[in-house]
């Protein structure tokens, strides 16, 4: 898998994953890790990033509308649910209790960061708010919340390229956790 900042319409490869280059760009500015602890993360950040990362697609920056399954499609041409996300009429109350938690959790220091972290991110995966660009989305909120955590690490390493790297084992655990 690779990223491309073609624009949507010239992707064809299913293994590119479409994020806009301004958005690449913010993410990349050193004046994010000195400033990130003054993005909130609340509904209208994940919007905004979500707007970012789909570019001019029409639903850019909004929750979903309607309800859907992730379905999972075998080499033998069968299809299946693999799971149902959180219902379209309960996203934006969802998101809210899971960044009120997250919030939470930083405050109180109940969890380490890092378990709060894959924790959030595992969440926010399975109430899928956004028709499309939800893993775009949870790969950006993850570099903020280790700022807001108070890791650093976006200095040092490309989350982008671990998760990249390791995206079979990650998909292989979020189907896991949705079975029980």
């Amino acid at each position: 898998m690779r990223v491309s900042v073609l624009p949507l319409y010239k992707r064809i490869n299913k293994g590119i994953i479409y994020i806009p280059m301004k958005t690449l760009a913010l993410f990349s500015d050193p004046k994010l890790h000195d400033h990130s602890p003054d993005i909130p993360l609340d509904e209208s950040t994940f919007k905004r990033l979500h707007a970012m990362a789909r570019g001019q697609i029409w639903d850019a920056g909004k929750y979903k509308e309607k309800d859907g399954d992730i379905i999972e499609r075998h080499a033998n041409g069968q299809e299946g649910i693999r799971f149902r996300p959180t219902p379209a009429t309960e996203t934006s109350a969802a998101m809210e209790k899971l960044i009120e938690t997250w919030n939470q959790s930083l405050q109180e220091r109940w969890t380490p960061p890092a378990v709060a972290l894959a924790a959030f991110n595992l969440d926010f995966l399975c109430i899928h708010p956004f028709r499309d660009g939800n893993g775009r989305v949870s790969r950006l909120t993850l570099l903020l919340q280790s700022y807001h955590a108070g890791m650093a690490v976006g200095r040092y390493i490309s989350l982008e390229r671990l998760i990249e790297q390791n995206n079979g084992r990650g998909t292989a655990a979020r189907w896991k956790r949705t079975e029980s």
